[in-house]
């Protein structure tokens, strides 16, 4: 967590440092030196002149850099309250039940943001499977903070399309269509395989994502809740996934719950301005 914070605030600072630069640097190539005679600091300043464009051209590639990767180590102290507010909703949702379960991971509360553009390296990897939609900029829900002190880390991500028709999970789907979504009592795959066309389609995952966890062994949520979540400024900014792998592994919450929780999403997103 330090170092994440260490590189947010570097790339913010960052960020602020190349903004003064290319002011700076724009101010210059207008400036013309009067004495013609020119000092040592004027001699300085006409050979950064001469280069300024150069000068701009970095200042402007290393921050959208830095803004990139500010962006992709997210604010660390933004996700610690996240997280500390999915760890609340988890207990909610679980009421304890699982707390000493050694499978407990996978009774979870996960938090997805949507981002129009998706890393390469991760559009590459499953760009065959999503023949499709070839496009980085297809719309993507992806996670950023997870209940539970252990697996946090996880590389799952779904396509959020304009389109709900071409939207993938319960995450993608319940982004597109702005409402929330559950899908209890999904067929047992964890126990019967042959289920897996059936689930897939239950749970609008695709199928290769099926089978890929089928492949190594995994276990799939048998119960999901989508609660989307929204901005300060009331526009769609991510959902919250519930799942479990008991088909009866919770219950939906009362609407005046959820209500609360979006809220408190929003108010927590409003203090970053976000």
């Amino acid at each position: 967590m330090k170092i994440k914070l260490f590189i947010y605030k570097s790339a913010v600072w960052y960020m602020m440092f190349a903004t003064f630069c290319i002011s700076a640097l724009s101010y210059l190539n207008s400036w013309n030196p009067s004495n013609q005679q020119a000092s040592d600091i004027n001699q300085l300043l006409l050979l950064i002149k001469n280069h300024c464009f150069s000068f701009i051209a970095f200042f402007f590639i290393s921050s959208s850099i830095a803004g990139v990767l500010k962006q992709w180590v997210g604010n660390p102290n933004l996700l610690k309250a996240m997280e500390g507010m999915l760890d609340e909703y988890s207990s909610y949702m679980f009421d304890g039940k699982y707390a000493y379960d050694l499978d407990r991971y996978k009774h979870k509360v996960t938090l997805f943001q949507y981002q129009k553009w998706i890393r390469p390296d991760k559009w590459l990897m499953t760009m065959w499977k999503r023949w499709e939609l070839l496009w980085p900029w297809t719309g993507w829900v992806q996670p950023i903070a997870r209940s539970g002190h252990t697996n946090k880390n996880t590389n799952v991500y779904f396509i959020a399309h304009d389109n709900e028709n071409y939207s993938e999970g319960v995450a993608g789907i319940t982004f597109s269509k702005g409402a929330l979504i559950d899908k209890l009592g999904l067929s047992d795959i964890n126990t019967d395989r042959r289920l897996k066309l059936k689930y897939a389609q239950e749970s609008f995952t695709p199928n290769w994502m099926v089978d890929n966890r089928i492949q190594k062994n995994l276990s799939l949520p048998l119960a999901l809740l989508g609660v989307p979540i929204f901005s300060s400024t009331s526009e769609k900014w991510g959902v919250m996934v519930v799942d479990s792998i008991h088909a009866d592994g919770f219950e939906v919450p009362k609407h005046d719950v959820l209500k609360t929780w979006q809220k408190s999403f929003q108010m927590l997103l409003k203090s970053h301005d976000l």
